[in-house]
């Protein structure tokens, strides 16, 4: 039935679609319907049918890979959003560019609020490509474009997109910084949220604390950085300041401290590799256990999975480290103090890999 269509001028297929209809059953209608090319005219043409049968014509169609206009990719959103299947039409997008912005961001929506298809049949790189090309037209506002990231943070760990309107937002609203912990962690003081801070159901609990943890550990973004990508003092201890105080009347003092060191062990390093000056003064100012915890959990973090045989890597790193504390020690003692934690977890990783190391070989002998 679909060659026989198929080979059908436009003007008689449509006819012998509708004519056909009449003697059909509305199973049999929509399966026939389907084997007719996927386009605009066939959806002109379907218009005239009862609106049961357009929707499970909608509801089963499967799109064919071809390249479709503007107008056309914008009607089949609409369509494909009605019956609830918005990833089909996000994965039948051709070139993004091509696709209007406000389709475009409709769409985006659609699919983050559509939990009834499968999400990793969204592709990342299309989600990347998707919101890199929104970005670049200028015209969705940067806290818009933060929120539809959040929303996509599973996916976009690693991508070329990233996260970089979401993590311009957190380095300039420390409230922003403090919701998003609330996401992820109760209050440690008993005190009751605010109203507008309750999520209604188990399941979007769920989704909005796994979204806090994916931020909080793929955010790089150091608060205080201005819009040249600087980090400045002033800003940053203002950012600071704000953040702690919302923390502590927010009950989530420590586990605030602990994210905001793992934020400062983010920032550019000196040439070196060591900390630059203004993250030791930061360190220096807050004088928080909590912090440098989360300082030097940050480091680790940011250095990975190292392969090698023996503690001889951890050990001349650890060396590296103290000289970096030393060299700091007179103008700031805490942060120097800090830095020597880190140099301390590398002797103890050195002395363990020379333990497993030594084990190793009489295993072998």
């Amino acid at each position: 039935m679909q060659e026989f269509i198929s080979r059908c001028a436009d003007p008689a297929e449509s006819d012998i679609l509708r004519e056909l209809s009449t003697c059909l059953s509305d199973g049999q209608t929509v399966r026939l319907w389907r084997c007719a090319p996927f386009r605009a005219q066939t959806w002109r043409a379907l218009d005239g049918l009862n609106k049961d049968t357009r929707l499970r014509y909608w509801k089963t169609v499967t799109l064919n890979g071809r390249a479709f206009s503007g107008s056309e990719y914008a009607e089949i959103v609409e369509r494909l959003c009605e019956v609830g299947r918005p990833r089909a039409a996000f994965n039948a997008a051709g070139p993004w560019e091509g696709v209007e912005a406000g389709c475009l961001k409709r769409l985006l929506r659609a699919v983050l609020a559509d939990g009834r298809e499968d999400p990793t049949r969204v592709a990342p790189d299309m989600v990347s490509a998707a919101l890199s090309s929104l970005a670049a037209r200028g015209v969705v506002a940067e806290e818009e474009m933060a929120n539809l990231e959040f929303g996509f943070i599973g996916v976009l760990e690693g991508s070329e997109h990233g996260i970089p309107n979401l993590e311009r937002q957190l380095s300039k609203h420390p409230l922003l910084f403090v919701r998003v912990l609330a996401h992820l962690y109760r209050r440690d003081d008993g005190g009751e949220d605010p109203p507008e801070w309750h999520v209604e159901g188990e399941e979007r609990q769920r989704d909005l604390a796994h979204g806090a943890y994916d931020v909080l550990r793929v955010a790089r973004r150091t608060p205080g950085t201005d819009e040249d990508d600087m980090l400045q003092r002033d800003l940053l201890w203002r950012w600071l300041d704000e953040a702690r105080e919302l923390c502590v009347k927010h009950g989530r003092s420590a586990v605030g401290d602990q994210h905001i060191g793992e934020l400062l062990a983010k920032a550019p390093a000196d040439n070196e590799g060591a900390p630059s000056t203004i993250v030791c003064e930061a360190l220096e100012r807050l004088r928080s256990d909590d912090v440098a915890e989360g300082f030097v959990s940050g480091r680790l973090n940011e250095r990975g999975m190292v392969v090698g045989w023996g503690g001889d890597q951890d050990r001349e790193l650890a060396a590296t480290i103290r000289g970096w504390a030393d060299s700091r020690r007179a103008e700031y003692p805490f942060a120097s103090s800090v830095i020597d934690r880190l140099a301390l977890h590398y002797e103890q990783s050195a002395g363990h890999e020379d333990a497993v190391a030594t084990l190793q070989e009489r295993l072998n002998a």
